[in-house]
C-alpha cells in the first residue's frame, strides 16, 4: 500500500480499505456507527470523502462539489455530521501536502473572485436597464407641473444609478487584474503541485507509512 492510498482506495466507485483505516479514531467511530452487516453506509461515506477531497475525483474541481457529491452518493441532501467532518479533515491532513493545500486555497480564492465578478456583472446590467427605462419614462412625460416634478424625481434616481454604475465598473476593473494574478499564481505552483502529488503517489515512500502507524499508536496510548 503506497502513501497515496494509505487510508483507502476507490476502485469502480467502491472503497477498499484495511484494518489500518478502521483503527484511526474518527474512522473507527464512523465505522461503528454503521450497524448494518454489509457496512453499506460506511462505504458510501468513504466514497463521499474521496469525491470531495481527492484531486483524482471527478467532483474535485466542480463549483458545487459538496452538493453534487452528496446527490451522487446519498441521492438526497445529507448533513455532514461531526464525525464525518473529522474524517474529512483527517483525510485532507494525511493525503495532501502544504503545496497541494496552497494550490487548493489559491484556486478557491480565484473561484470566489470569479463569482464576485459574475455577480457584479449581473448587477451592473440591471442598473443599466433601469437607467434606460428611466430615460424612456422621462421622454413620455410632458411639461405639466406634475410631469416636471416626476421628471425631477426620475432624474435623481438616474443620477444615483449612474453613480453606482461608475463605482461598480471601477470595482470590476480593479478585480480583473487580481483574478489574473491569482491565475498566474495557480500556473506558477502547478508544476510544484504535480511533483508533490508524484511524491505522495510514490510506492517507495515506506517511511511515511511507518510514521503514520506509529503516530496512531502514540495518539492512542499517550
Amino acid at each position: 500500500m503506497n502513501l497515496a492510498n494509505r487510508l483507502f482506495q476507490i476502485i469502480d466507485d467502491e472503497p477498499v480499505y484495511d484494518a489500518v483505516l478502521i483503527n484511526i479514531s474518527c474512522y473507527k467511530k464512523l465505522y461503528m456507527l454503521d450497524k448494518s452487516e454489509d457496512k453499506n453506509k460506511y462505504a458510501k461515506q468513504l466514497l463521499f470523502i474521496w469525491y470531495i477531497c481527492d484531486p483524482c475525483s471527478p467532483y474535485f474541481n466542480t463549483e458545487n462539489r459538496i452538493e453534487e457529491a452528496t446527490k451522487e452518493v446519498f441521492g438526497k441532501k445529507t448533513k455532514i455530521t461531526k464525525i464525518l467532518q473529522e474524517c474529512i479533515d483527517e483525510y485532507k491532513r494525511r493525503q495532501s501536502t502544504p503545496m497541494i493545500r496552497a494550490f487548493e486555497r489559491t484556486m478557491k480564492v480565484s473561484d470566489n473572485m470569479s463569482a464576485d465578478l459574475a455577480r457584479d456583472t449581473d448587477q451592473l446590467g440591471e442598473w443599466k436597464r433601469l437607467t434606460n427605462d428611466i430615460n424612456q419614462l422621462m421622454k413620455e412625460l410632458g411639461s405639466d407641473p406634475s410631469d416636471i416634478e416626476a421628471r425631477l424625481e426620475l432624474m435623481e434616481r438616474k443620477l444615483d444609478l449612474e453613480t453606482k454604475i461608475i463605482k461598480k465598473s471601477k470595482d470590476m476593473a480593479d478585480l480583473i487584474p487580481k483574478i489574473n494574478k491569482q491565475v498566474e499564481s495557480l500556473l506558477d505552483i502547478k508544476d510544484k503541485v504535480d511533483k508533490d502529488r508524484m511524491q505522495v503517489d510514490s510506492s517507495d515512500n515506506k517511511d511515511a507509512i511507518s510514521n503514520f502507524i506509529i503516530d496512531e499508536f502514540i495518539e492512542r496510548y499517550e
